[in-house]
């Protein structure tokens, strides 16, 4: 469970986590189904590790826009109406919550895709809606998800100058 690599100090060790869990047999069937048809008709790789690595990578874009608050740029990559309805949430949110908001990449635990669906406009474009559920660490003191925070623990730090963290799940489209 513990270990080093050849390039790290003897006293540094991390912890690895590994996730257990069963979804909902039904969406999981879907889904899977959905991606795999996608990947044959339309030759993209949802089920690949440069998916799941661009799907982190926009998160923590994502994140880090909502926690300084430059919500005029993130109506470059999301919907007016998400963007209007996020400002607001983030209004109530105190400089503390809003600063927990920031997801680091090093910090993403898990990623599993919730709902997938192909869309067709009235020009004849296709597009795929994707669901994605995110496990990671975060400091935020919040309303505990209650789902999943039960199942998870997240062993107290040693150096005690970083601030306890815990396993939250977010939702992303």
């Amino acid at each position: 469970m513990y270990g080093t690599d050849a390039g790290e100090e003897q006293g540094s060790k991390s912890l690895g986590i590994s996730v257990v869990g069963i979804p909902d047999p039904v969406t999981w069937i879907r889904c899977n189904c959905i991606i795999f048809l996608i990947e044959i008709f339309f030759e993209l790789g949802l089920a690949s590790v440069e998916f799941e690595n661009g799907v982190k990578q926009a998160v923590v874009h994502v994140s880090q826009m909502m926690f300084s608050g430059t919500f005029d740029e993130s109506r470059r990559v999301a919907s007016n109406e998400t963007v209007d309805y996020v400002e607001k949430k983030c209004e109530s949110l105190s400089d503390v919550q809003q600063q927990a908001l920031a997801v680091l990449l090093e910090d993403i635990i898990f990623l599993l895709p919730e709902g997938v669906s192909l869309l067709h406009d009235a020009n004849g474009r296709k597009f795929c809606f994707i669901i994605m559920r995110v496990w990671f660490l975060s400091s935020l003191e919040g309303p505990d998800d209650p789902e999943f925070t039960k199942i998870f623990r997240v062993a107290p730090c040693r150096d005690g100058s970083s601030p306890q963290k815990k396993i939250v799940t977010a939702v992303y489209e």
